[in-house]
């Protein structure tokens, strides 16, 4: 590899460098594609670079994307599939020949593929990656964030690389961290100042640096590229998947870029599925919660919802429901905006708006492919909940989140949607209402007494208060935050079973556990 690698054009014209280019190979080499797009998927080399050094390397000629949809000359002899793989369009079809546009026009195997499919000579063109990507998703709807090499950026190659790609390496370095230090999210938000880099840790945001002013365009295309969205535009939301590879473990990443008034901001949601996570007892309900939600999962029809606010871990839940039903013999549809997590025994649909494709029109469709279970990711409006409850009231089982305060209010807001009571009445076999608050650090959390304000609100809810409990203090365990981790506070209210404790009792035993401190649950407890 070493003698490759020194003999190799790219290095002797000073594209890219030696370390950066032995780094391409070996992912090049571990995925069977050309060291020109891996070059290219570590942002080493731009797409504008990447078609003209094939170019030069080949002769063949730049091309435009297709003003018209290529599809409609290509016919059936051609497997879309196969042109999305291999970043390939069909320019034209004559008598002469196929004229083909392809990024990588050293893939021989797909020249020849094409000219066994069409029976025609293939007369290759070089098209952007970037023009592809655009083209395809206006021809073909399909989701920028899906077209990408098929390359998972392996964060510890990228990392070597610091003299070489100062923005790669940070932009791979705040990823890198943000997983060790378990951040569901990393922000990257434009201030006056420049750019400042937060982490969404246990559920607060925490500042970890600040970038200059100047370099915030920079970072956000190094954003860009790794999650398959559009560096020219900039005055538009984008959002978009990337796949990184940090430590040995596979970290899926769901990209947003926003425009504001002192440029682009992006927040990256780190989408970490280690095996067992999806367990209802590994996510903190206790037995007789996991033991309700076991009678959730056996129901044959009706409508179950989770209610609680954003990044309550409504969806983790249904995941965890969904994933009990494996291997049962169900056919199990679900939709969703967007897919989290991809299962092997569900068909999952992507909301999308560019196609019209919305929650109601899914589940409509739905009914016609005769499912037992079926998963809606929120019900957002009033078409929605019609159409969840009336899969329900038609011999489904309806599992969904919904924003409501609490189960018990799940009724109402469905109401307030305009669903009929005596529907729900006949369909709604119960709710659940959940919070996740942060956990207090048993390395260092401080006893004390509690106070009257502590006092008044174990009263207030028919809970006799402790004699002692517990405030964050702070060490090196937790970052001197005081916390460390988060629990789980649910309420589950199911017809014809007993009721379970309210949003606020489960709140109050965590107090009185030493698992939370008083601040973190007093919003809770006011409502």
């Amino acid at each position: 590899m070493s003698d490759v690698a020194d003999r190799h054009p790219l290095i002797a014209q000073g594209l890219v460098t030696e370390p950066v280019f032995r780094r391409a190979q070996e992912l090049a080499e571990r995925q069977g594609r050309s060291v020109e797009l891996a070059l290219n998927q570590m942002g080493a080399l731009s797409d504008e670079a990447m078609a003209n050094w094939f170019a030069a390397q080949t002769g063949y000629e730049r091309a435009r994307a297709p003003l018209s949809n290529p599809a409609e000359d290509a016919g059936s002899k051609l497997s879309l599939e196969f042109l999305r793989q291999n970043q390939l369009l069909v320019l034209g079809i004559g008598d002469d020949g196929v004229q083909l546009g392809m990024v990588d026009p050293t893939n021989r195997s797909a020249i020849e593929a094409m000219r066994f499919a069409t029976r025609q000579t293939i007369f290759p063109q070089i098209l952007d990656a970037g023009e592809w990507r655009r083209a395809w998703v206006k021809w073909f709807e399909t989701s920028a964030a899906e077209l990408s090499t098929g390359l998972a950026v392996d964060v510890e190659q990228i990392m070597a690389n610091d003299r070489d790609a100062p923005i790669v390496r940070k932009v791979a370095n705040w990823l890198e961290n943000a997983a060790d230090m378990g951040a569901s999210d990393v922000h990257f938000e434009a201030r006056p100042h420049g750019l400042d880099i937060l982490y969404r840790i246990d559920g607060h945001l925490r500042l970890i640096g600040t970038e200059p002013v100047g370099t915030g365009p920079s970072i956000l295309s190094r954003i860009k590229v790794l999650s398959g969205l559009d560096l020219g535009v900039r005055q538009k939301p984008q959002d978009g998947r990337a796949t990184i590879v940090t430590r040995g473990r596979k970290l899926d990443i769901r990209a947003s870029v926003l425009p504001s008034i002192h440029g682009e901001s992006a927040v990256l949601r780190l989408l970490d599925k280690p095996e067992g996570l999806l367990d209802l007892e590994g996510l903190g309900f206790s037995i007789e919660q996991v033991m309700c939600l076991e009678e959730v999962v056996s129901l044959k029809e009706g409508l179950f919802l989770v209610s609680g606010p954003t990044g309550s871990g409504k969806t983790t839940t249904l995941y965890a429901c969904i994933e009990r039903l494996r291997g049962r013999g169900l056919k199990i549809l679900s939709v969703e905006d967007p897919i989290e997590y991809q299962f092997d025994h569900v068909t999952q649909v992507q909301v999308s708006e560019k196609t019209g494709l919305g929650f109601a029109e899914a589940l409509r469709a739905f009914l016609r492919h005769d499912p037992e279970v079926i998963f809606v990711g929120e019900i957002r409006d009033s078409e929605t909940a019609q159409m969840a409850v009336q899969a329900a009231y038609t011999g489904h089982l309806v599992l969904a989140s919904i924003h409501a305060i609490s189960a018990s209010k799940v009724k109402d807001r469905l109401e307030s949607m305009g669903v009929e009571g005596f529907k729900l009445d006949a369909c709604l076999q119960g709710a659940m209402g959940q919070r996740l608050v942060r956990r207090l650090c048993p390395h260092c959390k401080a006893q004390t007494a509690p106070s009257d304000e502590v006092g008044r609100a174990f009263e207030k809810h028919g809970v006799s208060a402790p004699n002692t409990v517990y405030e964050p203090a702070g060490c090196s365990h937790c970052d001197q935050t005081g916390f460390l981790g988060r629990c789980l506070i649910a309420d589950i209210e199911l017809n014809d079973h007993p009721a379970q404790d309210s949003l606020q009792q489960s709140a109050l035993k965590y107090i009185a556990s030493g698992d939370t401190a008083f601040t973190e649950v007093i919003g809770m407890l006011s409502s």
